[in-house]
């Protein structure tokens, strides 16, 4: 019941993201990398879309609407806790939002912080309940992205290790 009421809150904020901002003002990334946990590191990938950003009131910060999916592989480790593994593959779809600074074309303007809400698929000692949350700060530049994303549930249930991963790539306007 946990994961359709985080299913169902991820999607009201993907509609809402989708409907924020007409379509050409998305910009769509593909990034991948390691993550790490308990001294574990693994690969993972995202998927992440952003709309349109809006001015907050008459401020220098913007927001922009962002969902992502995300995959983040399993290890080879039989270690477990309270039932929870590592070898089980976690698949996470997020809704939130992109902060930045400054105005376009502002060189401090490609620095972000974004933090999303997520469904989550998988269960391991990392990621043990339905809804986790996923925090990135990052910097793009052109096409290209890198940043530090880190997910967890916030201690709400335990296990509660997280993942910590650095994650590069591409982006793309559509």
């Amino acid at each position: 019941m946990h994961s359709l009421k985080s299913l169902l809150l991820v999607g009201g904020v993907a509609l809402c993201g989708l409907l924020a901002g007409p379509a050409h003002a998305v910009e769509l990334e593909f990034d991948g990398g390691k993550s790490i946990t308990s001294n574990r590191s693994t690969n993972a990938a995202f998927i992440e879309a952003t709309f349109h950003e809006f001015r907050l009131g008459g401020s220098l910060f913007t927001l922009a609407p962002d969902i992502s999916a995300g995959w983040i592989g399993g290890r080879n480790l039989s270690q477990r806790v309270d039932g929870y593994g590592l070898r089980q593959d976690a698949w996470l779809f997020s809704a939130g939002g992109r902060l930045r600074v400054g105005h376009q074309g502002d060189w401090y303007h490609n620095f972000f912080l974004s933090f999303q809400p997520a469904a989550n698929f998988g269960r391991t000692i990392a990621l043990s309940s339905p809804l986790e949350f996923n925090t990135s700060i990052g910097w793009g530049w052109h096409h290209f992205d890198i940043r530090v994303r880190h997910i967890s549930n916030a201690g709400y249930h335990e296990p509660n290790r997280g993942e910590t991963m650095i994650l590069g790539g591409m982006h793309f306007s559509l």
